[in-house]
């Protein structure tokens, strides 16, 4: 978008010298007015919103309000899968964070959009609390056991690596070098793909509960479908709870306290012994 698109200052309403807390001020105040949640159904908000945005996008950003006031083609500001539309499918919590960005926020973000996202899929975990089969019916027997269950273990392993690689490996760069801002983009990304192995990881356990074997089979298939336990918790224990946790320490670390944030987390399968044992009993 080019400066004779859309006058990103006039959709503010500020002058073309405003400082960039200013900038923000606005932004804040007309995001706020605008956000899809404060108007459910109403279009020309939707798009006013989205406008705003792209104008904060651009004018909060040193190069591109520099390339911007030169009047030159700024980077293509998001459309579709844009800002407007990135930042109106937060909740109003993480919304305000990545908005507000008040001290410490990425640490909060991450943790907040997982819970959001976890929140949204209750009756899925509800279905493995309760023991639920969910996919196609599957006859096993002891001798066609270690075919079927293989690929099965194959694939719940990938989830957690990938789960594992998430947060320890590609969530800490998100945040940002001590004195730099994190990359919000980047903080819900993880955040959602974490929230969508969550899923699939109980949809993984749902589909081994649709096999059937002979007599004695139930307990190793029972075992095997709650592998994920402590893999399910572990990812709960890094919304909310951690949330709070951060939150604690960031208002220690204002007062002048010496805190350490550390998002790191090991995930194991559970059950194993149960199963191992179970499976040893049927041979």
């Amino acid at each position: 978008m080019s400066q004779d698109d859309q006058d990103y200052y006039g959709l503010l309403g500020v002058p073309r010298d405003a400082s960039p807390e200013t900038i923000r001020h606005v932004y804040r105040q007309l995001a706020r007015a605008y956000h899809p949640d404060a108007g459910p159904g109403n279009p020309v908000g939707e798009e006013r919103f989205k406008l705003v945005t792209e104008a904060w996008e651009t004018l909060s950003d040193p190069a591109l309000r520099a390339r911007y006031d030169r009047g030159l083609e700024a980077q293509p500001a998001p459309s579709a899968e844009g800002a407007g539309s990135f930042l109106s499918t937060l909740s109003p919590e993480a919304f305000e964070l990545a908005t507000d960005q008040p001290p410490g926020w990425e640490y909060l973000l991450f943790p907040q959009v997982l819970q959001d996202e976890v929140d949204g899929l209750v009756q899925v975990k509800q279905a493995y609390v309760r023991g639920a089969a969910s996919g196609p019916r599957e006859q096993v027997t002891t001798s066609t056991f270690q075919a079927w269950a293989d690929p099965q273990l194959k694939r719940l392993d990938r989830l957690v690596a990938e789960i594992e690689r998430a947060i320890n490996v590609r969530l800490p760069p998100a945040f940002g070098a001590p004195g730099e801002a994190g990359d919000v983009r980047e903080i819900v990304a993880v955040a959602r793909l974490v929230a969508a192995r969550y899923r699939e990881v109980i949809e993984w356990s749902l589909r081994v509960r649709c096999a059937a074997g002979p007599r004695g089979f139930d307990r190793v298939l029972d075992a095997m479908a709650r592998f994920p336990d402590h893999v399910l918790a572990t990812v709960e224990s890094a919304g909310r709870p951690l949330r709070d946790r951060i939150a604690d320490r960031i208002r220690r670390a204002l007062a002048g306290e010496a805190v350490e944030l550390d998002f790191r987390l090991d995930f194991e399968l559970s059950h194993y012994d149960e199963f191992a044992a179970a499976l040893k009993r049927v041979r």
